[in-house]
């Protein structure tokens, strides 16, 4: 009979060793994606065998200083590299990780306040503060966002029924409406 074995994420004030790098795959189901704060603190992804967590983590004496279990069964789809954004907050006190555009927890470096939401798929839900958008400037909520894109293309219909709307995004730039466009857009 095969044995299932279970890998957990490093405890609590565990020591941990290791180079640490900004996106690291080491096995095909093995992730580990990290953003280091000023002063050596890293907030710390890692997804192995289906499990989950993020974590904060001081590089000088290799210690896990607060920890979440994101999830702990394999998520559907799979989560991979791209789906996965860590912002430290203007203050850097607090560090969040946003899976599939969606901010899932937030975590403090004084270890008092911690806050996660279940995930299972990209349409599990989120957190959902007032705040989150200016504690995080570097983050924007994918569901909030649709929600204002459908929102003003109502409005525009409303407004302008003759006018037909493409669900397809529009580039600001006019090089990229023409075909084999040799110009170099000025917003990229």
């Amino acid at each position: 009979m095969r044995r299932k074995t279970r890998i957990r994420g490093p405890k609590t004030g565990e020591r941990t060793g290791g180079k640490n790098t900004r996106k690291r795959q080491k096995r095909m189901n093995e992730m580990m994606i990290e953003r280091v704060r000023s002063d050596g603190v890293a907030a710390i992804f890692h997804e192995d065998e289906g499990e989950g967590y993020f974590f904060l983590y001081r590089l000088s004496s290799r210690e896990v200083l607060q920890q979440i279990q994101l999830y702990a069964a394999p998520t559907v789809p799979q989560i991979r590299e791209e789906d996965v954004d860590i912002f430290w907050s203007r203050d850097e006190v607090k560090a969040g990780i946003a899976v599939w555009g969606r901010m899932r927890a937030i975590l403090d470096i004084s270890g008092k306040f911690g806050e996660a939401c279940a995930l299972k798929t990209p349409d599990s839900p989120a957190i959902q503060s007032l705040d989150t958008n200016y504690m995080f400037p570097e983050y924007v909520d994918r569901k909030s966002l649709e929600e204002r894109r459908q929102y003003w293309k109502t409005a525009l219909l409303h407004a302008r029924p003759e006018v037909q709307i493409s669900d397809q995004p529009i580039s600001l730039c006019a090089s990229h409406t023409k075909k084999k466009s040799t110009e170099r857009c000025p917003l990229t």
